[in-house]
């Protein structure tokens, strides 16, 4: 027998028999996404809801992300997604009434990774309390649903700000994009954050500029000032236009990549919208612990 062969051997047999390979610690990235799901009453022919709804369930058990900040969903669409994915849970209130009548800005989250701690929505106004509210020029009620949760892979707490700007008029995304900062800054406690959002507005845009000053736009960090082509398509496909879909992450995340999807499921289009999905994952402070991410 070959003398190295024979070592091995020795090896083997002489080894403890409880020794074992060193335990894989698990996995801390969290998959976060932005999704416009495009409303449902759209009358939008063979890229209508009823023909897009299994492409929305292909997409997202395909990507399989940890948290969707949604928007446009009206109510029946959300209540169908819920039964085709029944992994997740739904967070979020209607904007015409704040209850179930309008389009929702709702938060999706997977139970089995995710313990949603306390939540709700506001109206991006001057009365930021009171549903259906308007007040910079919007024609519609513009909204943002939020929610703190824990991760139960490590204990530890986190929020999501979910957003939905206006099409329309730029003072009201500019006013939405400072409330939505001052609410950021205004959390207790100061746990990491992390934003999704259609905010209808481009990468240099004021609302863009001003949200930057308490968060990160991921795809910046990511791939630095390259545009990287538009999320807006309107079912036609292509990179044209502006980036107006975004995943934002405070200081305390590492971000490890981000991705606009631009495949198809199903045989067509799940919105007109691409999502944009970022994998993050808890920074480590100097010295240990976790960063700080307040401002």
């Amino acid at each position: 027998m070959p003398r190295t062969i024979l070592y091995i051997l020795i090896l083997v047999l002489t080894a403890p028999a409880h020794a074992q390979e060193p335990a894989v610690p698990p996995d801390l990235a969290l998959e976060v996404m932005s999704f416009n799901l495009r409303y449902g009453t759209a009358k939008d022919g063979r890229d209508s809801w009823v023909h897009r709804r299994p492409r929305v369930r292909a997409l997202i058990e395909a990507e399989s992300p940890d948290l969707i900040g949604t928007q446009e969903g009206l109510r029946f669409q959300l209540d169908e997604l819920g039964t085709d994915l029944p992994a997740y849970g739904e967070l979020g209130r209607a904007r015409a009434d704040g209850e179930e009548r309008g389009e929702y800005s709702a938060i999706l989250y997977r139970t089995d990774r995710l313990e949603a701690l306390k939540g709700g929505t506001f109206w991006f106004s001057d009365s930021p309390e009171v549903p259906g509210s308007t007040s910079w020029g919007n024609r519609l009620p513009r909204i943002c649903t939020w929610a703190r949760f824990r991760d139960l892979r490590t204990g530890d707490a986190f929020y999501l700000y979910n957003a939905h700007l206006d099409h329309e008029s730029p003072e009201s995304r500019r006013r939405s994009a400072e409330l939505l900062a001052e609410r950021i800054q205004e959390r207790d406690p100061k746990d990491p954050v992390l934003v999704t959002g259609d905010l209808n507005a481009g990468p240099a845009s004021p609302p863009v500029g001003t949200l930057g000053k308490v968060v990160r736009d991921t795809w910046t960090v990511v791939h630095g000032p390259e545009e990287g082509g538009g999320t807006f398509h309107g079912f036609r496909g292509g990179r044209e236009g502006e980036r107006i879909d975004y995943v934002f992450a405070g200081p305390a995340w590492q971000v490890m990549g981000v991705f606009i999807i631009r495949a198809r499921y199903a045989g067509g289009w799940p919105s007109d919208h691409y999502p944009v999905t970022a994998r993050v994952r808890p920074r480590p402070a100097p010295g240990g612990g976790e960063a700080p991410d307040g401002r």
